[in-house]
């Protein structure tokens, strides 16, 4: 009986070893958009290929604990971060080139929200000098920079940072902090207002940062799947694939809609000249908002 039970597994090793392992950071906590987006990209790699994704959560510093877990991951790992991603490089001074690049998923203006208790408006932001404490995901994160640019014409604009934006949006409703900044709409939330976003024009009826607060600066936050330098090509088109698959799903098209993303996949050399424009203007930013 024990050796029919060793033989088959035996037999069964070659058929195990077929199935592959992807491993996927995500550096910001459970339930943020940038986690629920990995989530949904993991599932459907599960459910169109012989293979087994594990999405594990690493939290800290605005993101930069993430990178540095996939500075030291085997190849076939991925990390599924935001814009913070370029800031955090500049911050610690790492190339570009330490990492491949897949691509990038969406982008979405950031939102400025409030509780529906304090009942905050563009009007009562811009003509009230008390303080008014905003939940950023971190220190140099990306939802730090629409902060910036508020605090370079309003002086009563205070940062809170936070492990990501979950718990700021906890503390926004139990009255901790007056504001946060989010990538995802609120729709279905009754407890929320959406007061502004951080693009150049109204966004599904929500105002911009010039037409709330007057502020010409804008910005959007990008969904960036990076991969390990030493991924090999053939696994970096695979997964790129499966990125502009994924994207033109139609309960992914239905989900980006309902919350406020724009699908930009593109081919590995137009991901990689993405990144690096977008990574010279998220700098460009941080350099006018902080000089």
């Amino acid at each position: 009986m024990i050796k029919k039970i060793i033989l088959t597994l035996i037999l069964a090793l070659p058929l195990i070893s077929l199935a592959e392992s992807i491993a996927i950071i995500v550096p910001f906590p459970a339930g943020g958009a940038y986690d629920i987006v990995a989530r949904k990209f993991a599932r459907f790699i599960d459910e169109g290929s012989n293979t087994t994704t594990i999405t594990t959560n690493v939290l800290g510093a605005g993101g930069y604990i993430g990178i540095q877990k996939l500075a030291t991951s085997p190849p076939n790992t991925l990390l599924i971060t935001s814009s913070s991603f370029y800031s955090n490089l500049k911050s610690y001074n790492i190339p570009l080139e330490n990492f491949e690049y897949v691509s990038v998923l969406a982008s979405a203006p950031y939102f400025l929200i409030g509780s529906v208790k304090k009942d905050l408006t563009c009007e009562k932001l811009k003509n009230n000098q008390n303080i008014f404490f905003v939940g950023t995901a971190g220190k140099n994160s990306a939802s730090s920079i629409p902060l910036y640019m508020i605090q370079e014409k309003y002086n009563n604009f205070k940062e809170v940072p936070y492990k990501g934006t979950v718990t700021a949006i906890t503390d926004l409703l139990s009255g901790e902090i007056d504001l946060t900044l989010i990538t995802g709409l609120f729709h279905n939330r009754p407890d929320v207002t959406i007061i502004a976003n951080t693009s150049d024009s109204s966004f599904s009826d929500v105002p911009s940062f010039k037409k709330c607060l007057g502020i010409n600066k804008t910005m959007t936050s990008d969904f960036i799947i990076v991969a390990s330098k030493n991924s090999s090509v053939e696994f970096l088109n695979r997964i790129n694939s499966l990125a502009s698959k994924f994207t033109n799903d139609k309960q992914t098209r239905e989900y980006f809609k309902e919350n406020g993303l724009i699908s930009k996949t593109e081919n590995l050399e137009k991901t990689k000249k993405t990144i690096m424009n977008e990574f010279e203007k998220t700098n460009d930013i941080l350099s006018d908002v902080k000089n």
